[in-house]
């Protein structure tokens, strides 16, 4: 499998600066309070005894959801922070809602932000990952490999119609 074959080249040492927002074959993060947390709630997201865990996409979601990780936060992601890492974005979304960038930027901000996609995303750099990385700011599709993407959102849509995260990898 291909975490099998990732786990053949790499070493939990190539993950020590592994924050809370990235994939991670070896499991937990370094952040010490989120990593309790998210463990909480997803026991195989962490190394526990003898057992190594994965710390995957749906653990990355977990910490944006119930981690204060202020700043981090996609605009496109409900967590419990105010605001979110595109200026651009969280100004629009702000001028709507100023809930979003005083107290939480929840499920509602996210809506803003996704109904002013064309808007947010005009400041944003130009989109690069290839079929084999998710994009960072979790845009759809991914870049320079048609039959690739075809592939992927064949088989998940959502990858081409919501966000190119590390579940379309």
């Amino acid at each position: 499998s291909a975490r099998r074959n990732a786990l053949n080249c790499a070493t939990p040492e190539d993950y020590n600066d592994n924050n809370c927002l990235d994939v991670n074959p070896f499991g937990g993060c370094n952040d010490e309070v989120c990593e309790q947390q998210v463990c909480a709630l997803r026991p195989s997201c962490c190394n526990r005894g003898n057992l190594i865990g994965e710390w995957t996409m749906e653990c990355v979601k977990l910490a944006q959801s119930n981690c204060e990780l202020s700043g981090l936060n996609t605009c496109y992601q409900a967590v419990k922070t105010p605001g979110c890492n595109d200026p651009n974005c969280e100004e629009i979304v702000c001028e709507s809602d100023k809930f979003c960038c005083n107290q939480q930027w929840d499920s509602s901000c996210v809506e803003l932000a996704s109904q002013k996609f064309d808007q947010c995303t005009k400041n944003w750099p130009r989109q690069v990952n290839s079929c084999f990385e998710a994009d960072p700011f979790l845009r759809p599709r991914c870049k320079n490999d048609p039959v690739c993407q075809s592939i992927v959102c064949s088989l998940r849509p959502e990858c081409c119609n919501v966000a190119y995260d590390g579940e379309c990898v």
